[in-house]
């Protein structure tokens, strides 16, 4: 469900997301979200695959593009470094809860550039940069960062990345907005006055909804209900 929904935050309810995964492992009676570590099968992989596959294809059809991908191509028949480095870089922070690297852009940017000069197509191209944005285990699973905590010499807190996700998934059961991300990345989330703030601000927001009844859900075990 929290994969679900942070793509329908990123991408719109316009984005068919009727798929299923296979259930998640319960420890000592919850769902086992959280874990030292963790994989996928192989069987797991291609439902991914399948997913990511589709979504990538939904954001660049046509029915879609023009609200999903704000910049336009100087040609559809050819790459456009700069359209699929905005796209690419707004969307991948998104996905990722963090800013990408500027490896990581002009990585998924060149793959984007040889697969629409390859086929001619400026949105073949992006499609298949944005399938590996959405089957990068960065985006699939989360991953907490610790840092030196400077009102505790000696300790450690979670860094301003981490801190926003384990808020989020926790308050909406789905990634982090742009505002939440923002308060990360100027480090008002990191204090208290900056905390407070975007606490209320999520608080107050109907996103609320799914937090509360996913912690019910799975406190109270409802998927298990049909057996």
């Amino acid at each position: 469900n929290q994969y679900r929904n942070s793509l329908s935050y990123i991408f719109g309810s316009g984005i068919d997301l009727r798929f299923e995964f296979a259930p998640v492992a319960r420890t000592e009676g919850l769902l086992a979200n959280s874990a030292a570590i963790a994989g996928v099968s192989s069987s797991q992989l291609q439902d991914i695959q399948s997913v990511a596959s589709s979504v990538a294809s939904q954001v660049v059809d046509v029915a879609n593009r023009n609200y999903l991908i704000a910049c336009k191509p100087e040609s559809d028949k050819a790459a456009d470094e700069a359209c699929s480095r905005a796209f690419l870089s707004r969307t991948g922070r998104l996905l990722f809860r963090r800013a990408l690297t500027n490896d990581e852009i002009t990585l998924y940017v060149e793959q984007a550039a040889s697969a629409a000069n390859d086929l001619e197509d400026f949105y073949a191209g992006l499609e298949i940069a944005l399938e590996g944005l959405l089957i990068n285990p960065e985006g699939l699973f989360v991953v907490e960062r610790a840092e030196p905590d400077p009102d505790n010499p000696g300790q450690l807190r979670l860094d301003a990345y981490s801190l926003a996700s384990r808020l989020s998934y926790f308050l909406w059961d789905a990634s982090p907005d742009d505002a939440l991300l923002r308060a990360a990345e100027s480090g008002d989330l990191q204090t208290d006055d900056g905390l407070e703030q975007s606490l209320d601000r999520m608080l107050a927001s109907p996103r609320l909804v799914s937090g509360v009844r996913a912690f019910f859900d799975d406190m109270f075990a409802f998927d298990e209900i049909k057996t």
